[in-house]
């Protein structure tokens, strides 16, 4: 088995944890641990070899109510079985280690038949993800979204009256959508474009942690925001998800998410910036699209503080552009 300088690069509070699951789970030699480029979860996730077979040793680094791996590991198993998620070899919420088969990624932009097929196939695979066995509940997601909006409000990261609209038409859209809590269906709440991966032949979703059971169309509002930024795109990512054209009142709810999904990750991503700052005053931030390609361009770490807190922003302006688009007011009325 592996020796003990083959996990080096693990910090000394989770080593032993890591080594006992690859002890655990693999007879042959294991390579050394290698990081893994790093998202906005905080999870430390790690590369190596058995056999000359890749896999990723994942370990949640934080534990809250939201990010809960016994409701996270749970999730990512059902998804695995359904071959939505890579097949997972171990994972102990205790420990907070999970082992999974490495996905070697493509760019999506190379994906065959190009944007308009990506929008279709995402489309039907979060269709295939609602339709597997229910995942664990936590609470409503208009709830967790506007206790986010509420903790970012008091933390002091703006100032006073920033953050009003947004509170003020929060009210509006959740007493307008019609929650159902007997129609909700698995959700895996985190549709950042860097969960989707592409092996050159289909798609995988990973990391799991803020996986709940959800609102159908939470994770097609959320998706919508990365790969959807023209109406045409997102009408083709409704049809594929739906299986249909999707009518006036599915259309006004999707409107509505994606507002709620905004202001969901652009509260849960400045959660990192609490006590960092205080007092701006000044919302302005580029659109998703202009801001991912600024990433690109300038190779900014997106686990920086000062870009999670730029992102942050990018959905809270998002949130009040997408106020003033006709089809908000149409979609409240439309329900209403």
């Amino acid at each position: 088995m592996a020796g003990a300088g083959l996990f080096d690069a693990i910090p000394e509070i989770h080593r032993d944890a890591a080594r006992d699951a690859v002890a655990a789970t693999f007879s042959g030699p294991a390579s050394a641990m290698r990081p893994l480029p790093g998202g906005a979860s905080g999870a430390l996730k790690y590369r190596f070899e058995v056999g000359e077979r890749p896999y990723v040793l994942r370990i949640e680094s934080g534990r809250n109510a939201l990010r809960d791996p016994d409701r996270g590991y749970a999730c990512m198993r059902i998804a695995a079985d359904a071959g939505i998620a890579p097949p997972l070899l171990r994972a102990d919420a205790a420990t907070g280690v999970a082992l999974m088969e490495f996905i070697e990624p493509q760019p999506l932009g190379s994906y065959p038949g190009g944007p308009s097929a990506l929008v279709g196939d995402l489309g039907r695979l979060l269709a295939r993800l609602q339709e597997t066995p229910q995942f664990p509940t936590f609470a409503p997601y208009p709830l967790v979204a506007g206790g986010l909006l509420s903790y970012i409000r008091d933390s002091g990261l703006f100032g006073a009256g920033v953050l009003d609209r947004h509170a003020e038409e929060y009210d509006r859209i959740t007493a307008g959508y019609p929650w159902d809590e007997a129609a909700l269906v698995s959700g895996h709440n985190d549709m950042s474009i860097s969960n989707v991966l592409f092996d050159g032949e289909r798609l995988w979703l990973v990391d799991w942690e803020l996986s709940f059971r959800n609102d159908a169309l939470s994770d097609v509002a959320h998706l919508s925001h990365y790969v959807a930024p023209t109406a045409e795109l997102e009408r083709e990512l409704l049809r594929r998800w739906h299986g249909d054209d999707p009518d006036e009142l599915v259309i006004a709810r999707f409107t509505l998410m994606q507002q709620l999904t905004r202001l969901f990750i652009g509260c849960l991503v400045l959660g990192v910036s609490v006590g960092q700052r205080t007092g701006d005053t000044d919302l302005n931030a580029p659109t998703l699209a202009a801001f991912r390609t600024e990433i690109v361009e300038t190779g900014l770490r997106i686990e920086a503080t000062e870009t999670l807190y730029r992102y942050g922003k990018v959905f809270l302006a998002a949130f009040l552009r997408g106020l003033d688009d006709p089809s908000f007011e149409h979609a409240l009325a439309v329900l209403s």
